[in-house]
């Protein structure tokens, strides 16, 4: 299996729940649901989204998933001073992912909201069974192994062949 966008995924995995609804498979519906679960962890959490993120619908026509959250703001002492209700629109376009964010754009947050879910939503993940969890693409990796550029054991600069421009 190869990484998949995580809005890819989330949305595979909730047309194989409806699936197994629909043909009453209730062994992989279970599993599904609980692949689900886990999944929807991977969605942002903290940093002023400090009641996590909400997914209210995954719809196939539009293709679409609906996420909410709430904005925790702070004034310029640093002291929290209000909340921000927003709702996210993940939909699939030419170019890979749409993202829209509606409510309140109080202190241009729309925006930053935008750039936090295009990034979450989409990072490649992938299923490890070892650690029976969803992992990114890159995660474990540093810095220099994801740009393309692994250091061996001598301490000798080498870069992976799919990375060579000729």
């Amino acid at each position: 299996m190869s990484p998949k966008s995580l809005a890819s995924t989330i949305y595979d995995l909730h047309l194989a729940i409806e699936n197994c609804k629909c043909s009453g498979n209730s062994e992989w519906l279970a599993r599904h649901s609980a692949n689900l679960k886990k999944l929807y962890q991977r969605l942002p959490s903290g940093s002023g989204i400090d009641n996590g993120t909400t997914v209210h619908e995954i719809s196939t026509t539009p293709e679409r998933i609906t996420l909410s959250c709430s904005f925790h703001h702070m004034n310029d002492q640093g002291s929290y001073d209000g909340w921000t209700e927003h709702r996210i629109y993940v939909t699939p376009s030419f170019s890979g992912l749409n993202v829209r964010v509606t409510g309140r754009d109080r202190n241009d947050i729309k925006d930053y909201l935008g750039e936090i879910y295009m990034h979450c939503m989409t990072e490649r993940v992938i299923y490890d069974n070892v650690k029976s969890r969803w992992v990114g693409e890159y995660e474990g990796m540093s810095a220099a192994e994801r740009n393309g550029v692994v250091v061996n054991l001598e301490g000798n600069v080498q870069f992976k062949p799919e990375c060579i421009i000729d």
